[in-house]
């Protein structure tokens, strides 16, 4: 199996989903994400233990060679190839700087709608990017 897929080892040509949701990796390696960690208890007046983190997960929840920018465009490439079998992609997307260039991706790519959702937890500011590459025909017709 390909640890760089996504969609393509899980979902075969007769599966069909309302909703795919995806909380992609946000780091590019483990010493990222423990730097990251490290800088967020500083943040917080914790520098005694820069070796606990303060997430969970395992390596492949956690970083992805190339971040969170690589595997999201990844992940909207291969949505692409399953494009009538599910009416709405969704992804967490941590850094609003890859949000542009997943736009640009998804209309080369053919998705008829997308839709940025902001949320917004204490200080932090994520959004939820959401498309789709069904005509309005095949909207209408979903559940039939």
């Amino acid at each position: 199996m390909d640890s760089t897929q996504i969609l393509k080892v899980i979902l075969s040509e007769n599966d069909k989903f309302s909703a795919s949701m995806c909380n992609p990796p946000f780091y590019k390696s483990q010493q990222e994400a423990m730097e990251a960690n490290a800088r967020k208890l500083e943040g917080l007046g914790n520098r005694n233990d820069s070796k606990t983190r303060n997430f969970s997960g395992k390596q492949q929840e956690l970083w992805y060679k190339g971040g969170e920018k690589a595997f999201v465009h990844t992940y909207l490439y291969e949505s692409s190839m399953f494009k009538t079998q599910c009416f709405w992609y969704t992804t967490l997307v941590s850094k609003k700087e890859n949000v542009e260039s997943m736009y640009a991706s998804l209309k080369k790519l053919g998705a008829t709608k997308i839709k940025t959702i902001p949320m917004h937890q204490g200080n932090k500011v994520t959004r939820v990017v959401a498309w789709t590459f069904l005509s309005d025909e095949e909207q209408k017709g979903w559940n039939k």
